[in-house]
């Protein structure tokens, strides 16, 4: 870049030579004077901060992909946790049905017969139980309704999008 620190001290010379600024050009050299530096230095500073949103919207895209990709992985993980939830409820619910209808038979029976004088101390009930999940994103397409009327069969809004308010429905229809 070549500054020239007023537009008239470019005027004569352009007037001199018609092809100054074409040579200028061929050899990589910009002519600016005060005018055409300051429109040369902010059009500069604009593509600078363009580049600067370019990044940043890039590294914002890379972000929402890569949390994305984890809540899939979170999900996956929150499906095997509830398999294992079912599969702990099932064999509790087996022994306890052992418990009830083969164990405290016998145990009954020694007490009756004198062998033993105390008595068993009932189990402790359990009282949690697990969340239902109830976010679009999570519940499986094949999974209960979340509102009357709109399921799977009948077009569920697609994933993310709110469902409308449920509607009262008389009993003809």
């Amino acid at each position: 870049m070549l500054f020239i620190p007023g537009e008239a001290f470019l005027a004569p010379a352009l007037e001199r030579d018609p092809a100054l600024l074409e040579h200028a050009m061929t050899r990589k050299v910009h002519i600016a004077t005060p005018t055409t530096l300051v429109t040369m230095l902010r059009t500069a500073q604009y593509a600078w901060q363009q580049a600067a949103l370019s990044d940043n919207a890039r590294a914002v895209f890379d972000l929402g992909r890569e949390l994305y990709d984890r809540l899939a992985g979170m999900g996956r993980h929150v499906d095997g946790l509830g398999k294992a939830l079912t599969s702990a409820v099932s064999a509790y619910n087996q022994t306890v049905g052992t418990l009830e209808s083969r164990v405290l038979v016998s145990a009954r029976k020694l007490n009756q017969l004198g062998v033993v004088e105390a008595q068993l101390e009932p189990p402790r009930l359990v009282e949690e139980t697990a969340r239902v999940l109830s976010a679009a994103e999570l519940v499986a397409e094949s999974g209960p309704e979340l509102v009357p009327g709109v399921g799977p069969e009948r077009g569920s809004p697609p994933a993310g999008q709110l469902l409308p308010a449920p509607r009262a429905v008389s009993a003809a229809g």
